[in-house]
């Protein structure tokens, strides 16, 4: 069995610790899955977190380009918002988008 290389970034939210980890094609060094989990086991939010990184999952699988998918996550906000990630509302989804277009971009990603 091969190792996949991947890349885990912890970002705190107002729902919690969000870590998101992206595992690559070691050939390609893109991003071929995403695993996200959030500090509030049980809680609404970290359900939707989990919903959520199984449809972006779905996305990368069909070949969706995963800055795409970021930039669609980039920018929404709830009651919660708190502090800002370059200049935008730092919530949970806002911070998937931003990971995802910084993979896309290829400056997460190793």
């Amino acid at each position: 069995m091969t190792a996949v290389p991947s890349s885990t970034v912890e970002a705190l939210t107002p729902c919690g610790n969000l870590h998101t980890t992206l595992a690559t094609d070691p050939e390609t060094n893109t991003p071929i899955k995403m695993f996200c989990a959030l500090g509030r086991s049980g809680s609404c939010a970290a359900a939707n977190i989990e919903a959520l990184s199984r449809v972006i999952n779905l996305c990368i699988a069909s070949g969706v380009a995963v800055d795409k998918i970021g930039a669609t996550l980039d920018g929404i906000s709830c009651a919660h918002d708190q502090g800002d990630w370059d200049g935008a509302k730092r919530t949970c989804v806002a911070c998937i988008g931003k990971i995802l277009m910084q993979a896309g971009n290829g400056g997460l990603v190793s």
